[in-house]
């Protein structure tokens, strides 16, 4: 396979993100982006075309990919391609090739200038190899893609009834059984802060002798698991007094702590789809179900991550520079304790809804890793794609 070499500056024009504040809205159907993900919706759109958006500041490490309109934020680049060289799919691999991190400006806080990120160079081949290779990496990130909007609806769906049941009461003539409770969180659900860890203990590669390090990153804003949300290892040998903090199927974990201004994360929780891979860090919660009067950790997900329990949450975190949680507010939480029989009704329903979604995402990781080991080699021209068999 035969390349050229090219800058950024050849490949893509930068371009600067804006306040959102005038086109946010409750109405808005196009997603605001920063460099920790979406923010919101807009009414209107700042560019409409394939684009690679590149953090210009916090969150640098990583580039990320968009095809529908959208909005991006001042702390947050995006680009407009020069097609007649690159395919914006295309630039997007070749520059998830690199870690951005290596080209950090800023002192205190993460940054890339335009200036350097212009002085980058790739090598690309012809469009008509560029399309070949995306024949192949297309049908991985379209099943990743799938799985997600499936997880998505299953969810939307389980906390609509959620809702239904335990907030409008719908079923039970819009009022509260007389014989459901208000509860305290820490009755139906296990809570303990995580753990401080030695940064020097921690190791930047994967091992199979190693827990993966559980942090907020793992937490998506409004709630859900993000897999490769932060890069820490912890060697097993030497966790053997930590048990308590290596999680299991099912566990909930609570973000704890969110800067000032930002708390759109605070609060929010996760489900862990695996068993025994991953160590709980300090300042995320984590909550266990019981057992009390049939909880299962669906009910415990969908409490947390509803609106009137956050809203209540988060206005009895600290105001200081850094927002953050603490463990006796999390466990006074108050909540609606069914009984029994309704609570199993509930587990009935939402259980294998949850299943299907852990599968998924476990689905996803998996062709990840393959969609990550094939990449490089594609780009390089070692693996052409006619050897490859999905």
């Amino acid at each position: 396979m035969k390349f050229n070499r090219y800058a950024l500056s050849d490949l893509a024009t930068i371009k600067y993100g804006k306040n959102q504040k005038k086109v946010l809205s409750e109405n808005g159907n196009i997603p605001i982006y920063g460099t920790g993900g979406l923010m919101g919706y807009a009414t209107t759109a700042l560019y409409d075309k394939p684009s690679v958006l590149i953090g210009r500041k916090g969150t640098i490490g990583k580039v990320k990919y968009v095809e529908h309109p959208f909005w991006t934020v001042d702390t947050l680049f995006y680009t407009i391609v020069n097609t007649d060289i690159v395919l914006p799919k295309y630039l997007y691999y070749v520059m998830s090739l690199i870690d951005l991190n290596n080209y950090n400006e800023g002192t205190t806080i993460p940054s890339l200038r335009t200036e350097t990120l212009n002085r980058l160079e790739f090598d690309i081949p012809s469009l008509v190899e560029q399309e070949t290779i995306l024949s192949c990496l297309n049908p991985i990130d379209e099943k990743i893609a799938l799985n997600n909007a499936i997880n998505n609806n299953l969810e939307q769906q389980a906390q609509a009834l959620f809702k239904s049941w335990f907030v409008e009461f719908e079923p039970f003539n819009g009022t509260m059984p007389s014989d459901w409770e208000i509860v305290p969180l820490e009755k139906i659900a296990d809570f303990q802060n995580g753990y401080a860890f030695k940064s020097k203990e921690l190791l930047n590669e994967p091992s199979p002798d190693c827990y993966q390090v559980f942090k907020q990153g793992h937490i998506a804003r409004g709630g859900g698991f993000i897999p490769d949300g932060t890069k820490s290892w912890y060697p097993k040998n030497i966790a053997s007094k930590l048990e308590k903090f290596v999680l299991k199927k099912g566990d909930i974990l609570m973000a704890m702590t969110d800067m000032k201004d930002n708390v759109a994360i605070l609060g929010n929780t996760a489900v862990m789809p695996l068993d025994n891979e991953y160590i709980v860090n300090q300042r995320v919660g984590h909550l266990r179900a019981n057992g009390y009067k049939g909880v299962t950790y669906p009910f415990i997900y969908l409490l947390t991550n509803s609106t009137d329990f956050l809203v209540d949450l988060r206005s009895r975190a600290n105001s200081g520079v850094q927002v953050n949680l603490s463990s006796s507010e999390i466990k006074a939480s108050q909540t609606v304790l069914p009984s029994e029989e309704v609570n199993n009704a509930f587990s009935e329903i939402t259980l294998p809804m949850f299943e299907i979604i852990i599968n998924n995402q476990l689905e996803n990781q998996r062709l990840a890793q393959l969609r990550d080991t094939l990449l490089p080699k594609l780009m390089s021209g070692e693996l052409d794609v006619s050897d490859i068999e999905l």
